[in-house]
């Protein structure tokens, strides 16, 4: 099967477990914190303090950008969705140009098991790993500014997402320097 179709079929795999779980089971622990962030943009836009969310805190800055205006666009299970196939179909892509037709069941199984993510409603950590991964695919392809532009986008989404791929950049990093021999 191509790499084309094997990211494709993860996609989708990924998507129509995602579907599942986003209508048809529980809504995520973490679920009615996003709506109420997603009500509080959409009726303030991007506020620093929001005095309303147990003792007060910062709002978006601390916690995801990038977010909670496209649930606002798109609503909250649609982005999960979405967000969800997009990062199975990087993932399946960067697997496949590494390791080539033997990471197909990783890619497989990924899609399955990364939909599960709808369980604890980690929506802005979810979105970031997608661009985390098309950060990766981007630096494979060595699209050095559309790498730059989609780690952006990481920290944007989930600052905790970037820290993620910052990490794995360290260990390719570490793994490919070249080795001191005596």
């Amino acid at each position: 099967m191509s790499l084309r179709r094997e990211a494709l079929l993860s996609a989708v795999l990924a998507a129509a477990v995602a579907s599942v779980l986003a209508w048809l089971g529980p809504p995520g622990t973490d679920f009615a914190a996003h709506a109420y962030q997603r009500t509080l943009f959409l009726e303030h836009g991007f506020s620093l303090w929001n005095n309303w969310w147990y003792a007060g805190r910062y709002s978006f800055i601390t916690y995801s950008v990038l977010y909670y205006p496209l649930a606002a666009l798109l609503g909250i299970r649609l982005l999960a969705v979405a967000t969800i196939a997009l990062a199975a179909l990087a993932f399946a892509v960067v697997l496949g140009r590494e390791w080539g037709p033997a990471a197909r069941w990783s890619s497989r199984t990924f899609a399955v098991v990364w939909a599960g993510i709808v369980l604890s409603a980690a929506f802005p950590f979810a979105l970031g790993m997608a661009f985390a991964l098309l950060a990766l695919w981007a630096l494979q392809a060595r699209a050095k500014w559309r790498f730059a532009a989609l780690a952006l986008l990481t920290l944007a989404a989930s600052p905790v997402a970037f820290l993620l791929l910052a990490v794995v950049l360290g260990g390719v990093a570490v793994a490919r320097r070249p080795a001191l021999v005596p």
